[in-house]
């Protein structure tokens, strides 16, 4: 604003003829300027100050959606106020797992030791999985489980138990003998769930998830991923619903193959020796089940 004042006034000096008049302008221009200056400077105090607080009350909060009050906290996670319901549902899914917001920074290494022990039984280092190096079709079928089961127990948590980890094992070993034939189908097999549930892994650690879902919620995640195309017969929705196959009729032409990929995760679960939501209380399971829907629904 101060070289804009300045070239007013040797604009004005130019005419000599019409000095009076072009002084007079310039210092109504300056007047302005300096007037213009004052409002941007109390301008950005009341930007700063704002800044400072809270952008949202915590009813309005409330009354946002999940997904909304997600990237709210996510940007802004100091300056929110917490909205009342969020903390207990998330309390509730997450108290035995330990922490709502992900673990301590000590228990990461922790996690990671015990995840590593894992991964050298197979052959792979953890520097590996947790890449984009990582590549499902150049390693063995049991590293491909082994490599999952970190996914999934990384995201869990350290309040897995032995007895949960054969859990997982086996829903893992199940979902993999749901996938068909890479030959009958060469891309929506196990090979690609494997590497859509490396790819989730890899986004949630990325996108520093920790700070708006539980543990639970990015268990489900990761576990809708393994399952996200199970059971895939080669064709897509409008071939089967153009030729009438049994999977349209089945859901009504809306997403068959999606809905049938969710009921075939929940039959897995459903067994005993599968039942990887098995220690979550009705409520959690509900919550849970959610993600896992509206996971798999939106691919």
């Amino acid at each position: 604003f101060t070289s804009v004042t300045s070239m007013a006034a040797n604009c004005a000096s130019d005419d000599a003829e019409a000095a009076g008049e072009q002084e007079e302008e310039s210092g109504d221009l300056g007047n302005e300027t300096e007037l213009l200056e004052k409002v941007i400077e109390k301008l950005a105090t009341l930007s700063a100050i704002t800044m400072k607080t809270s952008p949202i009350d915590a009813e309005t909060l409330e009354q946002l959606g999940e997904g909304d009050r997600a990237v709210l906290q996510g940007f802004s996670p100091d300056h929110l106020p917490v909205a009342k319901a969020r903390e207990d549902r998330v309390s509730r899914i997450s108290r035995d797992s330990g922490s709502s917001r992900g673990l301590p920074e000590d228990h990461t290494d922790e996690l990671v030791t015990t995840l590593e022990a894992h991964l050298e039984e197979a052959g792979l280092v953890w520097g590996l999985v947790d890449s984009w190096d990582f590549n499902a079709l150049e390693i063995g079928e049991q590293q491909r489980h082994l490599a999952c089961l970190c996914f999934i127990v990384f995201h869990l948590g350290l309040g897995y138990t032995s007895k949960q980890q054969a859990t997982l094992m086996a829903f893992i070993e199940a979902a993999a003998a749901g996938y068909s034939d890479p030959r009958r189908v060469p891309y929506h097999n196990w090979y690609h769930a494997v590497d859509v549930t490396h790819c989730v892994f890899r986004l949630l650690n990325l996108c520093a998830s920790e700070r708006f879902l539980s543990n639970y919620e990015r268990f489900a995640l990761v576990t809708s991923a393994v399952c996200h195309d199970i059971g895939h017969p080669g064709m897509n929705n409008p071939f089967l619903i153009e030729t009438a196959h049994e999977l349209a009729i089945r859901y009504n032409d809306h997403s068959p193959l999606e809905n049938m990929h969710c009921a075939k995760l929940f039959e897995l679960v459903s067994h005993p020796k599968s039942a990887v939501f098995g220690s979550l209380d009705r409520q959690q399971y509900k919550d849970v089940r959610q993600v896992c829907i509206e996971a798999i629904l939106h691919t």
